[in-house]
């Protein structure tokens, strides 16, 4: 099950570059590519299916979707049965894939595009390591809060991974080829300074070691969700219009910042110490704790587009700018947003 070779491409994905659009390509032969996705929550997914237009719940039987959400079947990529209460999803829910699964369809009408997706919400990239039986992955997972914990211990999901990803492409009754690895999860690695800095490495340590178990080439296309800051971004609120944009500089450059430096990028030195830290809160529904989160944020954006820039075929994908319900969990628009830059970065990474 080995992928054509691919030319050299690594990038940045943001708003800018995702809204071009994505032209048909024309392939000599139909292909069944197939995609593993996998991540925390995000790549779970909080998108509610009864907000989407038609043409997005629609069921196309040449786009598939396996996962737990679909009983751990292969169905037509749409909303799936999901509740979630907190985020007001009474009926269908949906992740990354289903934005992605239409822009691939559209740049490739020819072609199947199938999608397995593993998820575990709130989990550290430590979890999805093969070794999981060694003394450093424990005391990782301790740091993480996943031991020792009754409400958040985690169990290995790389045996999870892996079982899903075979157990689908044993169902897969059509030759394919696993054109793809889309990695969605940061945020419980901007717990420790240990966990941050190891994060970018893990990932391609764990698209190395799949691509081994299951058999196929290591060097396909790599798109990578970035670290983002946890900032609900209500410019709406006041002096909001000025700190949600000194934000997103910051997340576009990846330098370190605190609060003086944010409270001086965002043109507000006319305020106290006190009413900056004020109208911060309200802005980003976090207080001054999010300084010492967003410095190690930081250093793991510069960590994966480090990463990005030394290997082939690989894009980060920005999500800052999108809309949340709470500062983490992207909405509706933010996770159709999310499909179509993965889309694109699949198309800028040359793969045909």
């Amino acid at each position: 099950m080995q992928n054509r070779n691919l030319t050299r491409r690594a990038f940045y994905v943001t708003a800018a570059t995702a809204f071009a659009s994505i032209h048909a390509f024309g392939n000599t032969k139909p292909k069944t590519r197939v995609f593993i996705l996998s991540g925390q929550s995000n790549c779970g997914g909080a998108g509610n299916g009864d907000l989407l237009p038609t043409p997005l719940r629609a069921k196309d039987p040449q786009a598939l979707l396996f996962s737990k959400y679909t009983a751990n079947r292969w169905q037509p990529l749409a909303p799936y049965k999901r509740t979630a209460e907190k985020f007001g999803i009474e009926k269908e829910g949906f992740g990354p894939e289903l934005g992605f699964g239409r822009e691939m369809r559209k740049a490739f009408p020819d072609d199947s595009i199938c999608i397995i997706k593993q998820s575990s919400g709130g989990t550290s990239v430590v979890a999805w390591d093969k070794n999981h039986g060694t003394e450093e992955y424990t005391a990782l997972m301790k740091e993480a809060g996943h031991i020792g914990s009754a409400k958040k211990d985690k169990p290995p999901q790389y045996p999870v991974l892996l079982k899903t990803i075979q157990d689908a492409l044993a169902l897969l009754d059509q030759p394919c080829e696993i054109s793809g690895f889309l990695w969605f999860q940061a945020e419980a690695d901007a717990k420790t300074e240990r966990l941050a800095s190891q994060w970018s490495g893990r990932v391609v340590t764990l698209l190395d070691n799949l691509a081994e178990d299951v058999g196929f080439s290591s060097a396909v296309p790599l798109m990578v969700m970035d670290s983002h800051f946890p900032s609900k971004n209500l410019q709406d609120k006041p002096h909001g219009e000025q700190i949600v944009p000194a934000l997103l500089d910051y997340a576009q450059s990846g330098a370190a910042f605190g609060a003086d430096e944010l409270q001086k990028k965002a043109g507000l030195e006319s305020l106290s110490a006190n009413e900056f830290m004020s109208a911060f809160q309200a802005v980003t529904g976090r207080g001054s704790g999010f300084f010492d989160q967003a410095d190690r944020i930081s250093k793991m954006k510069r960590d994966i587009r480090k990463m990005a820039a030394e290997r082939p075929k690989t894009a980060v994908i920005d999500v800052d700018d999108l809309p949340t319900y709470e500062g983490v969990h992207f909405t509706t628009a933010g996770q159709v947003e999310i499909g179509k830059r993965l889309a694109f970065a699949y198309k800028k990474s040359g793969a045909l």
